[in-house]
């Protein structure tokens, strides 16, 4: 239903548009044992974290 799928996509939006890390659009390439720290805007309680690939580098999963 397409109605339902608006109403999805506002969900997401209002999830989503209060970026609470101060630099949170970052890309590495990690290595074992690596781990990446990101400083918060605010004290603010989070409850959602979106991790993607960087697929213009491949898949690196294996």
């Amino acid at each position: 239903d397409s109605r339902r799928l608006i109403e999805f996509g506002d969900y997401l939006s209002y999830v989503f548009k209060n970026d609470k890390l101060s630099d949170g659009h970052n890309a590495w390439r990690a290595k074992p044992g690596d781990f990446k720290e990101f400083d918060m805007k605010d004290g603010d309680p989070i409850n959602t974290i979106l991790l993607q690939e960087d697929i213009l580098k491949g898949q690196r999963v294996e």
